[in-house]
C-alpha cells in the first residue's frame, strides 16, 4: 500500500509537469503515463465527477510554472523557495476542492514524495 501511495505521490506532482507540456510534444509514452497517473490519482483520491475536472485544471495550472522554475537559472535555494511557494498555492487551491479525507491522502503522498526525493540527492 505504502508503495502505490509513493508511486501515486510522485505521479501527482509529475503530473503537473507533464500536464503542462503541449499534447504535441509528449511521446506515447508519456500520454499513457500521463493518463495512468491521472486515473491512479482520481481513483486513490476517491474524486467526484464534480471534482476531477478542477482537480486535472488546478494540476494543469501549476505545471507550466514549475518546469519554468526547473529550468530557470536561479541558484538551488531559489528555486527551492519559489517552488516551495507554488505548492503551497497549489495545495491551498486542493484543500479548497477536496474534503478532508482526499486532503489528508494527498497530503501523505507529497510528504512520501518528498522523502523519496530526499533519499534519491542523498544516494547522489
Amino acid at each position: 500500500m505504502k508503495r502505490i501511495l509513493l508511486i501515486l505521490g510522485l505521479g501527482v506532482l509529475s503530473l503537473a509537469a507533464l500536464s503542462a507540456a503541449p499534447a504535441g510534444n509528449l511521446t506515447d509514452e508519456q500520454r499513457a503515463q500521463l493518463e495512468q497517473q491521472m486515473k491512479a490519482a482520481v481513483a486513490t483520491l476517491n474524486l467526484t465527477d464534480a471534482q476531477k475536472e478542477p482537480f486535472v485544471a488546478i494540476s494543469q495550472k501549476y505545471g507550466p510554472q514549475m518546469l519554468e522554475i526547473r529550468d530557470s537559472d536561479q541558484g538551488r535555494f531559489q528555486k527551492a523557495r519559489q517552488l516551495q511557494k507554488l505548492m503551497k498555492a497549489r495545495n491551498a487551491e486542493m484543500e479548497e476542492l477536496l474534503n478532508e479525507e482526499q486532503f489528508a491522502t494527498y497530503e501523505e503522498l507529497q510528504k512520501q514524495m518528498r522523502e523519496r526525493l530526499k533519499e534519491q540527492q542523498s544516494q547522489r
